[in-house]
Protein backbone atom coordinates (compact mmCIF):
# COMPACT_ATOMS: atom_id res chain seq x y z
CA UNK A 1 0.00 0.00 0.00
CA UNK A 2 1.62 3.08 -0.83
CA UNK A 3 1.65 6.07 1.71
CA UNK A 4 1.07 9.69 0.90
CA UNK A 5 3.54 12.18 3.09
CA UNK A 6 1.79 15.39 4.30
CA UNK A 7 3.75 18.42 5.80
CA UNK A 8 1.62 20.15 8.37
CA UNK A 9 2.14 23.78 8.55
CA UNK A 10 0.25 25.62 11.22
CA UNK A 11 0.49 29.71 11.00
CA UNK A 12 -0.75 31.35 14.48
CA UNK A 13 -1.72 34.80 13.91
CA UNK A 14 -3.63 37.57 16.68
CA UNK A 15 -7.04 37.64 15.86
CA UNK A 16 -7.25 41.24 17.11
CA UNK A 17 -4.89 42.02 14.35
CA UNK A 18 -4.27 39.08 12.30
CA UNK A 19 -0.98 39.55 12.29
CA UNK A 20 1.68 36.50 12.47
CA UNK A 21 3.02 35.52 15.74
CA UNK A 22 4.37 32.50 15.18
CA UNK A 23 5.12 29.53 12.16
CA UNK A 24 4.77 26.22 12.75
CA UNK A 25 5.82 23.32 10.99
CA UNK A 26 5.19 20.23 12.21
CA UNK A 27 7.30 16.55 11.03
CA UNK A 28 6.25 15.16 7.79
CA UNK A 29 2.93 12.48 8.49
CA UNK A 30 2.19 9.42 6.87
CA UNK A 31 -1.16 8.93 5.65
CA UNK A 32 -1.87 5.58 4.04
CA UNK A 33 -3.27 5.38 0.61
CA UNK A 34 -5.24 8.29 -0.35
CA UNK A 35 -5.06 12.40 -0.35
CA UNK A 36 -6.43 13.87 2.49
CA UNK A 37 -9.52 15.73 1.99
CA UNK A 38 -11.21 16.93 5.19
CA UNK A 39 -9.65 17.52 8.47
CA UNK A 40 -11.34 19.30 11.59
CA UNK A 41 -9.28 20.02 15.44
CA UNK A 42 -11.33 19.25 18.19
CA UNK A 43 -12.24 21.28 20.55
CA UNK A 44 -10.25 21.10 23.04
CA UNK A 45 -7.29 21.45 20.41
CA UNK A 46 -5.28 18.23 21.64
CA UNK A 47 -6.53 16.31 18.48
CA UNK A 48 -6.39 16.41 14.53
CA UNK A 49 -8.88 14.45 12.92
CA UNK A 50 -8.04 13.50 9.25
CA UNK A 51 -10.24 11.99 6.35
CA UNK A 52 -8.68 10.64 3.27
CA UNK A 53 -9.65 9.64 -0.24
CA UNK A 54 -9.77 6.08 0.29
CA UNK A 55 -12.10 6.29 3.10
CA UNK A 56 -10.48 6.05 6.19
CA UNK A 57 -9.95 8.61 9.30
CA UNK A 58 -7.27 9.30 11.56
CA UNK A 59 -7.04 10.91 14.57
CA UNK A 60 -4.04 12.51 15.65
CA UNK A 61 -2.48 13.81 18.57
CA UNK A 62 -2.00 17.97 17.89
CA UNK A 63 1.35 17.93 19.67
CA UNK A 64 2.91 14.45 18.75
CA UNK A 65 1.51 14.19 15.10
CA UNK A 66 1.47 10.11 16.70
CA UNK A 67 -1.99 8.22 15.62
CA UNK A 68 -4.15 7.64 18.42
CA UNK A 69 -5.47 4.47 18.50
CA UNK A 70 -6.43 2.75 15.04
CA UNK A 71 -7.58 3.52 12.36
CA UNK A 72 -11.65 4.20 11.31
CA UNK A 73 -12.83 2.94 8.43
CA UNK A 74 -15.63 4.39 6.93
CA UNK A 75 -16.06 2.75 3.51
CA UNK A 76 -16.45 5.53 0.96
CA UNK A 77 -14.33 9.21 0.91
CA UNK A 78 -14.45 11.12 3.79
CA UNK A 79 -15.40 14.93 2.45
CA UNK A 80 -16.96 16.27 5.47
CA UNK A 81 -16.10 16.03 8.94
CA UNK A 82 -17.18 18.12 12.32
CA UNK A 83 -17.09 17.44 15.50
CA UNK A 84 -19.45 18.11 18.46
CA UNK A 85 -18.65 20.86 20.94
CA UNK A 86 -18.31 19.07 24.12
CA UNK A 87 -16.14 16.31 21.58
CA UNK A 88 -18.44 13.81 22.32
CA UNK A 89 -19.33 12.91 18.81
CA UNK A 90 -17.80 13.34 15.36
CA UNK A 91 -19.61 13.35 12.16
CA UNK A 92 -18.33 12.05 8.70
CA UNK A 93 -20.18 13.01 5.19
CA UNK A 94 -19.21 10.45 2.27
CA UNK A 95 -18.82 10.48 -0.82
CA UNK A 96 -21.80 7.83 -1.40
CA UNK A 97 -23.96 10.01 0.07
CA UNK A 98 -24.16 9.05 3.55
CA UNK A 99 -23.36 10.33 6.84
CA UNK A 100 -22.26 8.29 10.29
CA UNK A 101 -22.48 9.67 13.74
CA UNK A 102 -19.14 8.34 15.70
CA UNK A 103 -18.29 8.03 19.44
CA UNK A 104 -15.24 9.74 19.58
CA UNK A 105 -14.00 7.88 22.82
CA UNK A 106 -14.67 4.49 21.76
CA UNK A 107 -14.28 5.33 18.28
CA UNK A 108 -17.72 3.15 17.66
CA UNK A 109 -20.23 3.95 14.82
CA UNK A 110 -23.75 5.14 16.30
CA UNK A 111 -25.62 5.14 13.83
CA UNK A 112 -25.44 5.83 9.75
CA UNK A 113 -27.63 6.54 7.28
CA UNK A 114 -27.99 7.56 3.59
CA UNK A 115 -28.56 11.35 3.90
CA UNK A 116 -28.25 12.24 -0.17
CA UNK A 117 -28.63 11.03 -3.72
CA UNK A 118 -24.82 12.06 -4.69
CA UNK A 119 -21.82 12.86 -2.28
CA UNK A 120 -22.26 14.97 1.19
CA UNK A 121 -19.55 17.18 0.29
CA UNK A 122 -19.50 19.00 3.94
CA UNK A 123 -21.15 18.58 7.16
CA UNK A 124 -21.42 20.95 10.31
CA UNK A 125 -23.21 20.48 13.61
CA UNK A 126 -25.20 22.60 15.48
CA UNK A 127 -23.38 24.67 18.40
CA UNK A 128 -25.85 23.19 21.01
CA UNK A 129 -25.28 19.49 19.46
CA UNK A 130 -28.65 18.84 18.29
CA UNK A 131 -28.55 19.43 14.41
CA UNK A 132 -26.00 18.25 11.59
CA UNK A 133 -26.38 20.00 8.16
CA UNK A 134 -25.17 18.55 5.09
CA UNK A 135 -23.78 19.80 1.99
CA UNK A 136 -24.38 17.77 -1.13
CA UNK A 137 -23.63 17.40 -4.68
CA UNK A 138 -27.46 17.03 -5.20
CA UNK A 139 -28.03 20.74 -4.60
CA UNK A 140 -29.62 20.57 -1.49
CA UNK A 141 -28.87 21.04 2.27
CA UNK A 142 -30.17 18.78 4.78
CA UNK A 143 -30.52 19.23 8.39
CA UNK A 144 -30.93 16.51 10.72
CA UNK A 145 -31.30 15.05 14.33
CA UNK A 146 -27.87 14.14 15.76
CA UNK A 147 -29.32 11.86 18.01
CA UNK A 148 -31.81 10.38 15.93
CA UNK A 149 -30.96 10.42 12.44
CA UNK A 150 -33.92 11.73 11.76
CA UNK A 151 -34.56 14.32 8.88
CA UNK A 152 -35.70 17.31 10.01
CA UNK A 153 -35.49 20.04 6.69
CA UNK A 154 -34.08 19.94 3.44
CA UNK A 155 -33.18 23.49 2.19
CA UNK A 156 -33.47 24.31 -1.44
CA UNK A 157 -33.68 27.25 -3.21
CA UNK A 158 -30.59 26.46 -5.62
CA UNK A 159 -29.77 24.57 -8.32
CA UNK A 160 -25.14 24.08 -7.88
CA UNK A 161 -23.59 22.07 -5.97
CA UNK A 162 -22.99 22.69 -1.96
CA UNK A 163 -19.97 22.90 -1.35
CA UNK A 164 -19.20 23.89 2.37
CA UNK A 165 -21.85 24.23 5.34
CA UNK A 166 -21.90 26.06 8.19
CA UNK A 167 -23.96 27.18 11.38
CA UNK A 168 -24.61 30.86 12.54
CA UNK A 169 -23.41 30.24 16.46
CA UNK A 170 -27.61 31.14 17.51
CA UNK A 171 -28.36 27.79 14.85
CA UNK A 172 -30.69 30.23 13.09
CA UNK A 173 -29.11 30.38 10.01
CA UNK A 174 -27.18 27.68 7.57
CA UNK A 175 -24.76 29.50 5.40
CA UNK A 176 -23.90 27.40 2.36
CA UNK A 177 -21.28 27.87 -0.31
CA UNK A 178 -22.14 26.85 -3.68
CA UNK A 179 -20.66 26.76 -7.57
CA UNK A 180 -22.10 28.27 -9.95
CA UNK A 181 -21.06 29.23 -13.63
CA UNK A 182 -19.73 32.76 -12.40
CA UNK A 183 -17.73 31.75 -9.76
CA UNK A 184 -17.95 30.72 -5.94
CA UNK A 185 -21.37 31.91 -4.36
CA UNK A 186 -22.28 31.86 -0.57
CA UNK A 187 -26.14 31.83 0.76
CA UNK A 188 -27.88 32.31 3.87
CA UNK A 189 -30.03 30.32 4.19
CA UNK A 190 -33.28 30.84 7.24
CA UNK A 191 -33.70 27.17 8.60
CA UNK A 192 -36.89 27.96 9.54
CA UNK A 193 -38.60 28.84 6.19
CA UNK A 194 -35.78 27.12 4.27
CA UNK A 195 -35.38 30.21 1.87
CA UNK A 196 -32.36 32.02 0.99
CA UNK A 197 -32.32 35.34 2.03
CA UNK A 198 -28.87 36.62 1.46
CA UNK A 199 -26.94 35.69 -0.94
CA UNK A 200 -23.49 37.12 -2.95
CA UNK A 201 -20.41 36.09 -4.89
CA UNK A 202 -16.90 36.19 -3.28
CA UNK A 203 -14.75 35.53 -6.24
CA UNK A 204 -15.32 34.68 -10.89
CA UNK A 205 -13.67 32.20 -12.59
CA UNK A 206 -11.17 32.52 -14.37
Amino acid sequence: MRSLNVLILVLVFVCSTFALVQDITRPVLSIAAGPVVSLVISPDSKYILVGTQDGNVKILDAQTNQQVGETIRCGATVYGLAIEASGKYFVTGLGDGSIIVWDFETRQKIRSWSAHNFTVRSVAISPDGKYIAAGSYDSTVSIWELETGELVQTLVGHKDWVHTVAFTPDRKYCLASLSSSGGWVRGLIFISTCVIIIAWKLCHSA
